[in-house]
């Protein structure tokens, strides 16, 4: 009886030891990808272990400070590597847990291509694109991300954002108070 209950308890202590490890497994895309998974890489289940394992080719630079939004590690990486035509670098934020939370990719700007691209595959939100210049923006949803076609008119390259929809609310709720407080402060010197 009391070398059952050592056995028993073993396999428990076993059980929650390889529980605990699981956070350290990469992930990349879950079985039911409920958001786009951009690089093979589904926003908010992708880990950093994930984007470390399956791109182990690439040099990520970690920087020397959190992001402002979601206290998390960011990375940025060249676009060699990612086997992506176009692409010039990549821009990965993650949680405090380390859960992919945006990702943010600078690519050879063709913003009518890339607007195609998007539209067949995501919901449309809103889309200004001049197809004639060539420029543009739009913005599209997946889940609980939300996608960002950015095409400035004189720039060479275009920015395709992809973020978690509460990290891009609360950075869109600040961005609008900081704009708030900054015209506050212009009117009072008049």
């Amino acid at each position: 009886m009391k070398f059952k209950n050592i056995f028993l308890g073993l396999c428990l202590i076993s059980a929650l030891v390889s529980c605990g490890k699981s956070s350290e497994i990469g992930k990349t895309v879950s079985d039911k990808a409920l958001n786009p998974a951009p690089l093979g890489l589904e926003i908010h289940y992708a880990n950093i272990n994930g984007v470390k394992e399956k791109y182990n080719n690439v040099h990520f630079v970690k920087s020397n400070e959190l992001d402002q939004y979601t206290g998390g590690v960011v990375l940025t990486a060249s676009g060699a590597g990612f086997n992506v035509t176009g692409l010039k670098s990549a821009t990965f934020i993650f949680s405090k847990e380390g859960v992919l939370e945006h990702l943010g990719l600078v690519m050879n700007k063709d913003v009518v291509a890339m607007e195609q691209n998007l539209s067949a595959k995501y919901q449309v939100i809103s889309k200004n694109i001049d197809t004639f210049m060539g420029y543009g923006q739009a913005q599209y949803q997946a889940g609980d991300t939300v996608i960002k076609l950015i095409g400035d008119h004189l720039a060479f390259n275009m920015l395709v954002l992809y973020t978690y929809k509460p990290l891009f609310d609360k950075s869109q709720q600040e961005a609008a108070e900081q704009e708030t407080k900054s015209a506050k402060e212009q009117n009072s010197k008049f």
